[in-house]
């Protein structure tokens, strides 16, 4: 009878002692395995150099930055939407036979800034310069396309601006280009 006793209080603290064996296992792990911490820095090599290598980039002249991202705001700064009307102005040019998705014509230009920024300044929104019973307006458009048949079939454009802008009218450049 004694023996049953003593079997029994084995089994009720049996549990109890892998819970904690448990715990402190997984305090152990955590404690080898920390990401929070530094990682050490790596080793040099005595015989290796011990300044670093000076990096040698090539001067990026002013139009070969337009032309490797023509829609961005210049890096370290911002782009007036003035500016950006006048760049996109001039990418279009020659391109008067295309169309372009029209999203809206807005006349203030902080609604215009807040949309190109919403937009993250894609380079495939354009900026166009307007006029609107005598006020400087501006054009957002998205896309270039060869027909008004294309223009209407495309459907990739970016979610910010599909929420803005449900409706969207295909248009030829030489009817929106000043």
């Amino acid at each position: 009878m004694a023996r049953n006793q003593d079997n029994a209080q084995w089994q009720s603290v049996l549990p109890a002692a892998g819970l904690v064996a448990l715990v402190l296992l997984i305090l152990l792990m955590t404690a080898v395995f920390r990401t929070d911490r530094e990682p050490e820095p790596m080793q040099r090599n005595a015989a290796a150099d011990p300044s670093p290598a000076p990096v040698i980039e090539p001067p990026i002249v002013q139009e070969e930055a337009e032309a490797a991202i023509p829609g961005s705001p210049p890096a370290g700064g911002t782009v007036s939407v003035r500016e950006r009307a006048d760049r996109d102005y001039r990418r279009l040019s020659g391109m008067e036979d295309r169309f372009t998705s029209h999203l809206m014509l807005s006349c203030d230009q902080d609604n215009t800034r807040r949309h190109m920024e919403g937009a993250g300044w894609h380079d495939n929104l354009y900026l166009l310069p307007a006029e609107y019973h005598g006020q400087d307006c501006f054009r957002l458009c998205w896309g270039i396309y060869p027909t008004r048949e294309a223009t209407e079939a495309e459907g990739a454009i970016l979610p910010y601006l599909a929420r803005e802008f449900p409706e969207r009218t295909p248009k030829a450049l030489a009817e929106i280009r000043p």
